[in-house]
């Protein structure tokens, strides 16, 4: 296991929901799923299934840290383990 730490920036894939035309009120399981089919999501979850690296997530606010910690859970295998930051 590698002590780097990799950065990545999840929300920066991800639309909003007033960003995609037609906006309708999604269903709190089209919510996950946008996390969940984000690219930006499924390349951290790769990264932990091949080698589990450390990885370090920036520019996220509020509960988009906690939405997308449960998009990776939902992508990998096993137990997981979050630090996150309080205000």
């Amino acid at each position: 296991m590698s002590d780097e730490i990799i950065q990545k920036h999840p929300t920066s894939g991800i639309k909003h929901p007033t960003q995609i035309s037609n906006f309708a009120p999604m269903t709190l399981d089209e919510f996950r799923l946008a996390y969940q089919n984000a690219d930006i999501i499924r390349e951290i979850a790769s990264e932990l299934e091949e080698d589990c690296p450390k990885i370090s997530l920036k520019g996220l606010a509020g509960s988009s840290k906690a939405v997308a910690c449960d998009a990776i859970t939902q992508l990998t295998k096993g137990y997981h383990l979050f630090i996150l930051r309080d205000k």
